[in-house]
């Protein structure tokens, strides 16, 4: 019996043993290739502790999203929308839309080499090498324009909460374009069946909270125990004044 616990043992060991060289294969074939240690240590910087507020300031300016590119600008919030949003909110949503602002530098940044490659892989007698650098430019770009499109759908995410809750499905049916909930949301507004009860302003309406007044409890007393409650009271207090109260 107990050959056959250790035996299961040994092969629990092995499994978990194999499951982690496994694992170490893979994260090993999924990093990229190595480059130099000054490379690394730019980035662990950048990584790590940002760029302070001139820096920031002085690479947006070096680098201004591409002309003819609308889609390239943060989405603002629909005017109508904005009067119903709390302060801290539209600070929030402040701070991501500056985040997008970044994003669409690095996209304007990328698509220029890129825009190079791909003038280059118009032409007849292109090597096959241009499609791959091609490539090479094309998926970081996918990459931060899917970040840059995630955070206007967390911009909406937060704002939606605040509006009132007939309005929702608007909302979602709304794409994002110029604006966080596109050009035409006051049209949908107006056409909806529900427009007559949003009356001045789409906010979110405060809850309520009904409360039933009742008649005092002393009131609903009989006599006799008003007395009693009377006299309690007395006795209380008098035992207050002989323990050297006021």
């Amino acid at each position: 019996m107990s050959e056959n616990r250790k035996s299961k043992k040994r092969k629990i060991q092995e499994l978990l043993q194999d499951l982690l060289e496994n694992s170490k294969k893979k994260t090993s074939d999924n990093l990229g290739p190595e480059v130099h240690c000054d490379i690394l240590d730019l980035l662990s910087v950048f990584l790590s502790k940002g760029l302070d507020a001139d820096g920031r300031k002085t690479t947006l300016e070096k680098y201004p999203i591409l002309k003819g590119c609308e889609a390239l600008k943060p989405p603002e919030v629909n005017p109508e929308i904005k009067s119903c949003l709390t302060q801290a909110v539209l600070r929030h949503d402040l701070c991501l839309s500056k985040l997008q602002g970044q994003l669409a530098a690095a996209i304007s940044t990328l698509a220029v080499p890129t825009n190079t490659i791909y003038e280059e892989l118009k032409k007849s007698d292109t090597p096959p090498s241009t499609h791959e650098e091609l490539e090479k430019f094309g998926d970081p770009i996918k990459l931060v324009a899917d970040v840059f499109y995630s955070l206007s759908k967390r911009r909406r995410y937060l704002i939606v909460p605040c509006l009132d809750d007939s309005v929702k499905d608007i909302l979602e049916s709304c794409p994002i374009d110029s604006f966080l909930f596109g050009q035409n949301f006051t049209e949908k507004l107006k056409c909806s069946p529900e427009a007559n009860k949003f009356g001045a302003s789409i906010k979110k309406k405060p809850k309520i909270l009904r409360t039933v007044t009742t008649a005092s409890t002393s009131s609903r007393l009989p006599s006799s125990s008003k007395q009693i409650a009377g006299s309690s009271r007395r006795g209380s207090q008098f035992f207050y004044y002989r323990q050297g109260g006021f």
